[in-house]
């Protein structure tokens, strides 16, 4: 999220606070609905799942008892070599 709001804050510091405070909300929006997004190909066994917001995609898993954020990349990049950097 830091990366995401420096990266907007270089054009528009205010517009990066409001998206990251956007990001947020649909990150942890994800715990009212945690099988409400679709699992990711090729990732069923991990329960990876993707929900996606404006350019950004938020992957997520669910666990025992909490749902883990792993990462939210750029909807752009590679999400193969973002969920499995050492393959």
């Amino acid at each position: 999220m830091r990366e995401i709001a420096s990266y907007i804050a270089r054009g528009n510091a205010a517009r990066a606070l409001s998206f990251v405070q956007e990001l947020q909300v649909k990150a942890v929006g994800i715990g009212n609905v945690p099988q409400g997004f679709p699992v990711v190909p090729r990732y069923e066994l991990q329960g990876i799942r993707r929900r996606i917001y404006g350019h950004y995609s938020i992957y997520d898993r669910i666990e025992p008892s909490r749902i883990l954020i792993l990462t939210v990349p750029h909807a752009a990049r590679d999400f193969e070599t973002v969920l499995a950097p050492d393959a």
